[in-house]
């Protein structure tokens, strides 16, 4: 049997996009396209104030595409995923990790103290449980003990 290698647990905090970017939901699908083009990302939590309505991302855009929407007419709040998941930014990242995968979803919204902290998504878990693996698979350092 190989000896267990200690290795820190990836965290919600360490694992989130922090301060993500957000749309208001009277936000036109083009407005709402063009910022996820310019910062690179593929969710934008809906926002009314402070209050999360929602979130919208590529594939709804790509949905309202297929329909024929007019990007330049039709607002995020026609579009958007209502009732997103919320987590707060202490929840342990592995209970947050088994619910985006029995909803079948692709993100969760991080709040702290009920204000948007942060956005994590399928991707920041593939790479932050990537990372873990390599951490786990490095072999001792010379002359250390591997138990």
């Amino acid at each position: 049997m190989l000896p267990r290698m200690s290795a820190k647990l990836p965290t919600l905090a360490g694992t989130m996009t922090p301060f993500p970017y957000s749309i208001p939901p009277g936000a036109t699908l083009h407005e709402a396209r063009k910022t996820m083009q310019e910062h690179g990302i593929h969710h934008l939590p809906v926002q009314r104030g402070d209050a999360i309505l929602g979130m919208v991302a590529t594939e709804d855009l790509l949905a309202a595409e297929a329909r024929g929407d007019d990007f330049g007419s039709t607002s995020v709040a026609q579009v958007y995923v209502s009732d997103p998941y919320v987590v707060d930014l202490h929840a342990p990242l592995v209970g947050v990790v088994r619910e985006i995968g029995r909803r079948r979803i692709d993100s969760a919204v991080v709040t702290r103290e009920g204000k948007l902290a942060g956005i994590v998504t399928t991707t920041d878990i593939c790479e932050a449980f990537a990372d873990f693996l390599q951490e786990v698979a490095q072999p001792p350092p010379p002359g250390g003990s591997a138990a």
